[in-house]
């Protein structure tokens, strides 16, 4: 299953609340890569991209992004928020990194997760993400 086709939470959740059973949802559920280095593996193939094209956009030591992507380090909020902008990946992708990473997703009623969230929206580089972050007043995506 591609990662665009993958049901969102909200989907998943009415099918379980309305499934006849358990099991029957069980059966149906759909297999998803649940850990954040076999998303960010899928999400390369996918979109075609190379790793160290990745680290460079998003602002990563090579070194570092390659232990992430290898499952043997994690990550902060941050830097998987510098991996998604590194990606181009859109809001719902970046939704399930974070969610992969172990860490909240954006929300809308924070203002420094708006900025991110209407930058992601907009296509945005890391860069331009960071400089309306400091333009107004909130501090830039940091490094773990």
């Amino acid at each position: 299953m591609s990662l665009s086709a993958e049901p969102d939470s909200d989907k998943l959740l009415d099918d379980l609340l309305h499934a006849v059973s358990t099991e029957a949802y069980l059966d149906r559920l759909p297999e998803v890569d649940a850990d954040l280095a076999s998303y960010l593996t899928r999400l390369l193939e996918e979109k075609g991209l190379k790793r160290s094209e990745v680290f460079h956009r998003a602002g990563i030591g090579a070194t570092f992004g390659y232990y992430i992507f290898k499952g043997e380090r994690g990550c902060g909020r941050d830097t998987a928020l510098k991996l998604a902008f590194g990606m181009g990946l859109d809001l719902l992708e970046t939704q399930r990194l974070l969610t992969r990473a172990g860490h909240a997703r954006l929300w809308p009623k924070s203002p420094r997760d708006a900025v991110i969230i209407r930058a992601l929206h907009a296509g945005r580089s890391r860069e331009e993400c960071d400089d309306e972050l400091f333009e107004l007043g909130f501090p830039p995506l940091m490094d773990d």
